[in-house]
């Protein structure tokens, strides 16, 4: 692409974005693009402040139209702590506007800081890293409570005709399909990488193990219950200091992937993402969750399988990044991106066992107690 074609279509792009802007805000008072997300821009009205949101060529406007039934019912819910999705102006019915073929939406912007950021790093072709950190207790007993009542809100969404779906099944053959790949372009950098040899190890052992056991329940395989969020990461939580300085979740945001699904894989992200895995963190996030949203027995069965198939694909496309070979051109990973590969393969090596055993309950090695009665005296 030539120069003056490039300046062409920025100029077209622009246009688009101060149309739909008008669109949505005819009086916005502030306009002002988003350096770390360039399909954001900050809209300030009288109204408040929003985000209006340029969606990726080929997105599926069914998705687009699930997130936003699934954050009004959130919010009719009681559920404030996800975005409003704002209307056209003058069209209070309608939520998205198509321009030349690119569909925006506007969503409301919440108050607070994200648990972490996204962009300690790039993945190949710019998309942000998403990296693992570990919330305040009170933050992350709101967060595991927000899921499990949205899960409940949105639930009735499911039953309709074309919603978007992202069963257990499809998570195991993009798992399968990714670490093919992660595999062969990890290999080269074992010999002076620890944490890549131990991924390499681990992940050939536990992928086929869980497979195993998920394709021994093929209804929960198949099942879609819920609506998901399905990218649980720190950089999508809000939070914000109290006034008795304590901090609170205040907003959960980026609903993207947002599918028709199983709960087990929020609850695995909820398991992994903030904290990394440990048994008493998972004890927690099960005993909040099931508190307020049914959970069928096989969730808990399954729950370390669907957890190490996400660690297998995150903690893989992390060291790609984290221990790549020295590139002219290209900055050297952060050790923020070093630290939290490292934090997924940790997560992954303590589910070992537990996906090892499959879904057989252990067997306890406490000897058997056996009543004898005791032998009676001869008179």
């Amino acid at each position: 692409m030539n120069a003056e074609a490039s300046l062409s279509t920025k100029t077209d792009a622009a246009e688009r974005v101060q149309r739909a802007s008008a669109a949505f805000f005819p009086d916005a008072t502030r306009i002002a693009p988003m350096p770390d997300s360039p399909d954001l821009l900050r809209v300030e009205d009288a109204s408040g402040s929003w985000y209006l949101r340029r969606w990726p060529a080929g997105f599926p406007p069914a998705r687009v139209a699930l997130i936003h039934s699934a954050l009004e019912r959130a919010r009719s819910a009681g559920i404030e702590v996800v975005p409003k999705v704002a209307a056209l102006a003058g069209r209070p019915e309608e939520r998205i506007i198509v321009i030349d073929g690119v569909l925006f939406d506007a969503q409301s912007a919440l108050p607070g800081r994200p648990l972490a950021r996204a962009r300690a790093g790039l993945r190949p072709g710019g998309v942000a890293l998403r990296l693992p950190a570990t919330p305040p207790d009170a933050v992350m007993a709101d967060l595991i409570e927000t899921i499990a009542r949205w899960h409940v809100a949105t639930a009735p969404l499911t039953t309709a005709q074309g919603v978007p779906d992202f069963p257990l099944l499809t998570v195991l053959e993009r798992v399968r399909e990714v670490w093919r790949g992660q595999r062969e372009r990890l290999i080269p950098l074992a010999a002076t990488s620890p944490a890549v040899r131990r991924w390499l190890r681990l992940s050939a052992q536990m992928l086929p193990q869980a497979a195993t056991a998920l394709e021994a329940d093929p209804d929960s395989l198949r099942a879609t219950p819920v609506v998901g969020h399905f990218a649980l990461w720190p950089a999508h939580v809000l939070i914000e200091r109290a006034a008795d300085g304590t901090e609170r979740l205040s907003g959960l945001v980026d609903f993207r992937q947002a599918a028709a699904g199983s709960a087990v894989l929020d609850l695995a992200h909820l398991s992994t993402h903030f904290g990394g895995w440990s048994g008493a963190t998972a004890e927690e996030t099960l005993g909040r969750y099931s508190a307020l949203a049914p959970l069928p027995p096989a969730g808990r069965r399954l729950l370390p399988m669907v957890a190490a198939l996400d660690l297998i694909a995150e903690a893989g496309s992390l060291l790609e990044v984290a221990f790549r070979l020295p590139t002219r051109g290209v900055p050297a990973p952060s050790s923020q991106v070093r630290t939290g590969a490292v934090t997924l393969v940790n997560g992954l090596e303590a589910l070992a066992g537990l996906v090892g055993q499959g879904d057989t309950p252990a067997r306890s090695r406490a000897r058997p107690w056996v009543h004898r009665p005791k032998p009676r005296r001869a008179r």
